[in-house]
Order: structure tokens, then C-alpha cells, then sequence
């Protein structure tokens, strides 16, 4: 094992001791046992910590190529010849029936003699803070605010429309009593420092994700006779609602969500991946940047 691999087998051994034997507690004299039920972050700790063979580092970068794609997540084969990933719209991916049929790891990695429960690959898993927060969440939010200074709500040159477009913003955060983390909107801050550049937020907070898409679809409905006129305004207004819907749904519960809940909150998160699809797609074939 390499020096990193041996400092989680370390870990690992204490956790474990942890399960097996417990812990006297010195404040009541119970004894409590801990399990580790997954590991997260990031998606490169996820490839370093899990030694993972598969992962967005070996994403097709064309349709066509020399080697055949290695695939490009460790709970299944999607990327693979014939295992589209991109798929949002039907309603059994063909990524779903290869899930785990193929070992991930390179090797035994210390932690998965914490799995306890499901299988290996699923112990390394993805989570909401790192998929969107910091994630998706920071492209989608990018794409709506350009679209909105773009848009024919605001008048002059780009930098003089996202100056207005800040103003708003910071306006709303203080009526609305949200800390922005952000101290104005700006193209550089997007992303986006030409029309032939894909936005792509620069900001470091995950909670700023959050307060835009609130601040967007807040906006957009005030002005939404303006917002169904422009295409993809309103396609990302239906996006970003989509996605606020069911971000809300799932933090309106603390840990269990009553199963005649979920499937509203699933239809609203499937809905955000087509309309997102859909919006790259729309704009590949336009040869517009957004989207990402």
C-alpha cells in the first residue's frame, strides 16, 4: 500500500474497533457501537480514497476514438460501448442494468472493510452537496444569470446589464433575509468572459447555489410575461424550478421521507435532468455555449 492508503488503513482499524467493540461513554457509562455506512466528497477523494478504475477522469471526450472508453462511474458501466449516459429521457437508462457487473477497484482498498450492508462499490457514493452545491448547481446557476442579463429585461453592455442585474440580486437577498456570499454578479464571476464561453460559476459557497436559484426563479415570476417570450429564459426558468422543487422537498424532512412523498420529489429531480438535457441539447444545435 502506498503511504495514503496505509493512513486510511489506519483509520480504517480504529472505525472498525469502534463496531466491533464500542465505547464506553464517560458522560453516562453506556457503551455505544458506530458504523461507517458510506464514504463522500468530492469525486476526486472518491477515485483516490476507493481506487477506483472508472470515473469522470475517463469520460469519452468524442464520439469516436482510438481506445474503447473505459468507462466513466464506478457504480456502473455507463460510457461503455452502448451504455449512453447521458440519457435522461427514457425511463430505464441502459446504464441501470450494468449496475454493479464489474468490479471498480484497482486492487482492495483499507476502507471497504467498512461495507457493511450493500455492495462495495455502491460504500463510495455520490452526494447532493458535491453533485449540485458545488457541482451542477454552480453551471445551471451561471447559464440562468446570463440568460437573464442577456435577456431583453436589461439594457446596455454586458457588464452594465450584470451591474443592474447585481443590484436586483443584493436588493432581493436583503428583503428576502439571505446571505449571499457573493458580493456582486459579474461575467467574470460566471464564468463567462466571452459569448463562445460555456458559464460556469466561480464561487466557493454551496449555499450560494441555492440563494441564485431562489433569487432566479423569484425574479422571473415578477416578470414572467417578459420570460415566456424568450426561449431559453423560460426553458431555464422551468429548469431551475424544477430543481428548487426538489431540493425543497427533500430538506422539508430530516432524515426519513414518508414514502407517498418520495415520488413526488423523484418526478421533480427526473424532471430537472430532462429539462437540463433538453437545454443542451437545444443549444448545441443553436451553437450556442450554455448549458454545460
Amino acid at each position: 500500500l502506498d503511504v495514503f492508503q496505509r493512513l486510511l488503513q489506519v483509520l480504517t482499524e480504529d472505525l472498525n474497533m469502534l463496531w466491533e467493540h464500542g465505547i464506553e461513554s464517560p458522560l453516562d457509562g453506556k457503551k455505544y457501537w458506530f458504523v461507517v455506512l458510506r464514504t463522500m466528497g468530492d469525486w476526486p477523494w472518491l477515485v483516490k480514497c476507493g481506487s477506483l478504475k472508472r470515473s469522470f477522469y475517463n469520460a469519452s471526450k468524442r464520439s469516436t476514438g482510438g481506445s474503447i472508453p473505459k468507462g466513466c462511474c464506478h457504480q456502473c458501466l455507463a460510457d461503455r460501448p452502448g451504455v449512453k449516459w447521458e440519457d435522461f429521457e427514457s425511463e430505464i437508462p441502459p446504464w441501470v442494468g450494468t449496475m454493479g457487473t464489474e468490479s471498480p477497484f484497482d486492487g482492495h482498498p483499507p476502507l471497504l472493510t467498512l461495507a457493511y450492508g450493500h455492495k462495495p462499490e455502491e460504500f463510495f457514493a455520490y452526494d447532493l452537496f458535491h453533485s449540485w452545491h458545488v457541482g451542477l448547481g454552480k453551471t445551471l446557476m451561471a447559464t440562468c444569470m446570463v440568460l437573464l442579463a442577456s435577456s431583453d429585461l436589461f439594457e446596455g453592455s454586458v457588464d452594465t446589464r450584470f451591474e443592474a442585474l447585481s443590484e436586483e440580486f443584493l436588493r432581493w437577498c436583503k428583503v428576502a433575509k439571505c446571505q449571499p456570499y457573493i458580493r456582486k454578479l459579474s461575467k467574470q464571476n460566471m464564468g463567462w468572459n466571452t459569448a463562445g464561453t460555456f458559464p460556469n460559476g466561480s464561487w466557493s459557497k454551496g449555499s450560494t447555489t441555492r440563494v441564485l436559484g431562489k433569487f432566479f426563479l423569484a425574479f422571473c415570476d415578477n416578470k414572467m410575461n417578459e420570460v415566456i417570450t424568450d426561449r431559453y429564459l423560460y426553458h431555464a426558468y422551468q429548469t431551475a424550478f424544477n430543481v428548487e422543487s426538489f431540493l425543497r422537498g427533500v430538506y422539508s424532512w430530516e432524515v426519513w421521507i414518508p414514502r407517498s412523498k418520495v415520488e413526488d420529489i423523484v418526478t421533480f429531480g427526473l424532471g430537472f435532468l430532462k429539462m437540463y438535457g433538453r437545454g443542451a441539447s437545444m443549444a448545441f444545435r443553436d451553437g450556442r455555449a450554455l448549458f454545460l
